[in-house]
This record gives C-alpha cells, sequence and structure tokens, in this order.
C-alpha cells in the first residue's frame, strides 16, 4: 500500500519547501514508495529543492507542488492518489500554521493517527496554532523545546510541536 506524506512519512506533507533541506532529510528515510508532497509557494526555490532531490536520487519520492498553500491544499485529493496524510511538516509562516493546519483538517487530510510536526513554534513563534492545538482533544501533543542559533552565536529559545490525532 502505497503511504503519503505531507512533508514526509509514507504519505506526507511539508508545507515550505524553500530549497528542500528538510525534506530531503524526510524523505531519504521513508520507504521506495513512500510519497512526500511539498508545497511552496516561490518557483525558484521549488526548482532549486526539485534539483537537490533528484541529485540525491529521491526525486521518485517527492512531488514538489508551486503554488499558495491555500490553493494547493483544497486540491490536493484531486491531483495526488491520496485520502489523508501519516505525517505533516510544517515549516513556513508562523501566522499561516493554525490557517493551513485548519483546512488540512476541513478537507479531511488529518486523520487518526496523522502525525504533525510544527517546527519554530515559539521563535518566530505561533502561538494561535500552539494554543489551538495544545487544547484540542482530538490531539496529543508536546513541544520539545530547542535553540535556534541565528545569528551565529546567539542562542533563542524556539521548539518544535508534535501533536498525532487521537
Amino acid at each position: 500500500m502505497k503511504r503519503t506524506c505531507l512533508g514526509g512519512s509514507n504519505v506526507s506533507r511539508y508545507i515550505c519547501t524553500l530549497y528542500g533541506y528538510s525534506a530531503l532529510r524526510i524523505a531519504s528515510y521513508l520507504p521506495k514508495d513512500a510519497l512526500f508532497i511539498t508545497v511552496d509557494s516561490n518557483q525558484e526555490s521549488a526548482q532549486i529543492a526539485s534539483e537537490i532531490f533528484k541529485q540525491a536520487g529521491i526525486s521518485d519520492r517527492v512531488h514538489s507542488v508551486v503554488g499558495s498553500s491555500q490553493t494547493v491544499i483544497p486540491q490536493i485529493k484531486d491531483q495526488h492518489p491520496i485520502s489523508s496524510f501519516d505525517f505533516i511538516f510544517i515549516d513556513h509562516s508562523g501566522e499561516n500554521y493554525l490557517r493551513d493546519f485548519k483546512l488540512l483538517e476541513y478537507h479531511n487530510l488529518i486523520t487518526s493517527g496523522t502525525m504533525i510536526v510544527a517546527d519554530n513554534i515559539l521563535y518566530p513563534g505561533s502561538p494561535d496554532y500552539a494554543d489551538y492545538i495544545r487544547n484540542n482533544p482530538n490531539y496529543s501533543s508536546k513541544m520539545y523545546e530547542a535553540s535556534v542559533e541565528w545569528p551565529v552565536g546567539v542562542k533563542i529559545k524556539d521548539g518544535v510541536e508534535v501533536s498525532v490525532r487521537n
């Protein structure tokens, strides 16, 4: 059975490709029959990421979609042979985390067992997403603290929120 990841897993979704570093790391550990879908609104960075995926030998498992997440999410099921995601990695503008998460819910792309990993939950942060996921009885969620060292030598408190749909 082919699983799908939005971001990563057998069927995964990754919101915000940039140059594909996280997608490359995640997809390289997926089974050969997995599908990893990345979304980026920037054509140039998506093209660079696609070249990197090709060079790394994972382009058969990674499909890069160019467009805004608001446009792409509602069309995912029409354009890919999936019913929901096993794993979702969110790493784009924090102010859009909750909006996009609710779109994923609305289109039934999150089902029981779906794991959602939201990066940069504290810095630059997404407090509305964190509040929603932590107080929603449909999810088990935990934040793992980390620190960002950017610029070099400056430590900033950050974290990753890992949630699973019950």
